[in-house]
């Protein structure tokens, strides 16, 4: 968080009474795309990370006519969360190990 603003990165906190529920981290990627990079939600607050999906988008939606989520990185859980918001499209994504390249 120490070049938040250097970076460019712009957020929300999701409140709940008095306290942080939940925070969104996001940024410009181009003039058509936003990505978000981050979201984290409180575990005693059922439904926080639909709400702060739901209020990034609206904020973001003015803007953009894309979110980037991010990668599910294979996780059958985030990767059906994913797709509940039904993607205009997916990036196929490529995994390089450093034990498989050659020089």
């Amino acid at each position: 968080m120490d070049h938040f603003f250097e970076l460019e990165l712009s957020g929300i906190a999701v409140r709940v009474d008095d306290n942080i529920g939940a925070i969104a981290v996001y940024e410009k990627m181009n003039k058509d795309t936003a990505v978000v990079h981050y979201e984290k939600g409180s575990p005693y607050y059922d439904g926080i990370y639909k709400v702060v999906n739901q209020e990034t988008a609206k904020i973001l939606q003015k803007s953009f006519k894309f979110i980037n989520r991010e990668s599910d990185m294979g996780l059958p859980g985030l990767r059906r969360v994913k797709m509940s918001y039904r993607p205009h499209h997916m990036v196929k994504v490529y995994h390089i190990e450093k034990d498989s390249l050659t020089i």
